[in-house]
């Protein structure tokens, strides 16, 4: 199977067993290393030497990285995600993250358990119930429903929604790279989306009254912690409805998927709804949204499996963690009785996702109610998956959901 194959975008882990056949850290390339084994991935991962690179730029041959810095910084869409503090190595990262981790604990996020299912509950309520029972999941209820959670955690009010985040979808065209080769015309609308979410945030900001509000857009604003200028502010809160909206609905478009195709687990979910916790578990083992990772080695990195010099490249596929066989027995199973699962769809180290613990509380309140609600969900017709080595996800989802 070929990397970047029409095969390998239905199904990557064919690819990822034939590369960790072959070692679980390979370098392919003199300066690039591939990846793809747990142990590798985990230990390298969790080491504060595996910083970021310059966001977009894996060592491709043929471009200079100087050239591509400038190419960036004429773009605002380019310019935006370079701040992001996911892009960011500490100090800088550390300053940023610092500001939000009091509003992202394990402690916050179970207190909105109950919001996040009436948030639920009110969007299935809203479904066309005039069609058969026929919905596009992916558009229709698992990409607006973590919207609507992050929204109202970064304190968007929910009539103004739509605007701050019709654009969203796009950056994750900017995230994924391919930079060089989209059309101006493109690239243009990239940038005016980029500009008018900064100008959606600012507006917000310097209108609404947070006094009392646990808001993310808050607490970015702040002087506690440390300063960050308007730009780093604003392009912080347009990554957090990002990670908080595409990275989730991803999540619980494969997670559904992989019940719809495994019916004996989805029988066995209805008839223990107490396995939801694992059920959504397993599902960020079998086939999570995050596939890709990209770091660079700020100095030499040496773990028991792999020595990486400093300034070389790392490609981590972190979707081949949670199907290596030496920590997940018969990894190609779908088992929501799975004990000890391991995966790292939240990654390791520096970067570890925080917003991992409210994933999970979608995912499971998710399952809870939708299976609750709906008596026979089945596919409709033949799903479409995103042609992204990223980010895997469904461009279309069409279900037919029963009462």
């Amino acid at each position: 199977m070929r990397f970047g194959s029409p095969e390998f975008f239905h199904n990557p882990y064919p690819f990822y067993a034939d590369r960790r056949s072959q070692g679980g850290a390979l370098q392919l390339r003199p300066n690039t290393w591939t990846l793809t084994g747990y142990h590798e991935l985990a230990a390298v991962l969790q080491s504060p030497l595996a910083g970021r690179g310059e966001v977009g730029y894996y060592g491709q041959t043929g471009v200079n990285k100087e050239d591509f810095r400038r190419f960036k910084q004429q773009n605002p869409a380019f310019r935006l995600i370079d701040q992001w503090m996911l892009f960011k190595n500490p100090p800088e990262h550390t300053v940023v993250r610092q500001k939000i981790a009091k509003s992202m604990t394990a402690r916050v996020f179970n207190a909105l358990e109950s919001s996040i299912r009436a948030t639920l509950n009110t969007l299935l309520a809203e479904l066309d119930t005039e069609r058969d029972g026929l919905i596009e999941f992916s558009s229709e209820v698992a990409y607006p429903f973590p919207n609507r959670v992050i929204g109202d955690l970064l304190g968007i009010p929910p009539d103004t929604l739509k605007e701050f985040t019709q654009w969203s979808g796009k950056i994750a065209d900017v995230v994924e790279g391919g930079y060089l080769s989209m059309s101006s015309a493109y690239r243009d609308e990239l940038n005016q989306g980029a500009l008018d979410l900064k100008r959606h945030f600012k507006q917000l900001r310097d209108t609404t009254d947070f006094t009392g509000r646990e808001c993310l857009i808050e607490k970015f604003s702040s002087t506690e912690g440390g300063e960050l200028d308007e730009d780093e502010i604003l392009a912080n809160c347009v990554f957090m409805l990002f990670a908080g909206m595409e990275s989730t609905s991803f999540a619980i478009c494969n997670m559904i998927h992989a019940l719809l195709s495994h019916p004996d687990q989805l029988a066995l979910l209805r008839e223990q709804p107490s396995l939801a916790d694992n059920a959504a578990d397993e599902s960020l083992r079998f086939d999570p949204p995050i596939q890709m990772l990209t770091r660079v080695a700020l100095d030499k990195i040496e773990t028991d499996r792999v020595t990486v010099e400093k300034g070389e490249n790392i490609l981590a596929f972190i979707g081949a963690a949670g199907r290596d066989p030496d920590v997940n027995h018969s990894p190609d199973d779908f088992n929501i009785e799975r004990e000890s699962i391991r995966h790292l769809a939240f990654t390791r180290g520096t970067h570890h996702c925080m917003g991992s613990v409210l994933a999970r509380i979608e995912m499971r309140v998710f399952l809870e109610e939708f299976f609750g609600r709906f008596a026979d969900v089945r596919h409709f017709s033949e799903p479409v998956r995103r042609k992204n080595w990223l980010m895997r996800g469904f461009e279309s989802l069409p279900l037919r959901c029963t009462h």
